[in-house]
């Protein structure tokens, strides 16, 4: 099961991948990242510390790296980490991979991708294996405050443990660089039972992510995230630091 505590899909790391690239078909579009795949040969690393209501320490160390296979087509992965200053060197969380592929891009800058995914949990009883399908869009313009997109997603996620419903998922985000170094976004993300059995977890999330660039290919974010709506999951108004590297 993908629970409220663990990693999810992480889009505004995505978003903002590959902060000082911009889409050759649209020179006021985004930073690659999200629907839009990365460049061929480049590869893009964050992570971060985050609250961890569920776990033992209240900690967790999310991590997550893309890399552009080729045009049109990205690799990567993402994970968590519960900490446990007892036990540094054991790995307990969770790790997903994902291929995303672009399927059309246009002169006036929209781009639609597809993404596969396929995760599950370690040394976590209560996150089985999972796979999930997204179909991801966005759309890159120029503004009179600085380059913006927006995107959207809209997805499914099987759920393999017996039991579990599966997932549906769905986000929008809205981005911007407001001034040379500086990125701003803003993002609304459901994941929800799919099933409508009424005994699974739901929630919405509301983010607010700021990024400092502070040198060649490295950056600085502050995520804010709040959960307006939910059931099952407290995981109240959250504070993300991460370091990405671009390279």
């Amino acid at each position: 099961m993908s629970g409220p505590g663990q990693t999810r899909p992480l889009f505004p790391l995505r978003l903002a991948a590959l902060l000082a690239t911009t889409l050759a078909l649209a020179p006021a579009a985004p930073a690659l990242a999200g629907a839009w795949t990365a460049e061929a040969g480049t590869s893009f690393l964050s992570t971060a510390l985050a609250p961890d209501p569920d776990g033992p320490t209240g900690l967790r160390r999310d991590r997550y790296v893309e890399h552009g296979l080729r045009d049109g087509l990205t690799v990567g992965f993402n994970s968590n980490q519960v900490i446990d200053p007892a036990e540094r060197e054991r790995f307990e969380g969770r790790i997903e991979g994902f291929v995303r592929a672009r399927l059309l891009s246009s002169e006036s800058g929209h781009v639609v991708s597809v993404q596969a995914e396929a995760g599950g949990g370690f040394f976590k009883t209560d996150d089985g294996g999972d796979v999930a399908a997204r179909l991801l869009w966005g759309h890159g313009f120029a503004t009179s405050l600085g380059a913006a997109w927006t995107e959207a997603s809209v997805g499914w996620r099987i759920e393999t443990a017996g039991g579990e419903a599966d997932r549906a998922l769905g986000s929008f985000v809205a981005g911007l660089r407001p001034a040379p170094r500086w990125l701003a976004m803003a993002q609304v993300e459901a994941d929800i039972d799919g099933e409508g059995t009424g005994q699974a977890w739901q929630v919405a999330r509301v983010s607010l992510i700021a990024v400092r660039e502070i040198g060649s290919g490295d950056s600085l974010s502050m995520q804010v995230e709040a959960t307006p709506w939910s059931r099952a999951v407290t995981d109240g108004v959250q504070i993300r630091l991460g370091l990405w590297r671009r390279f």
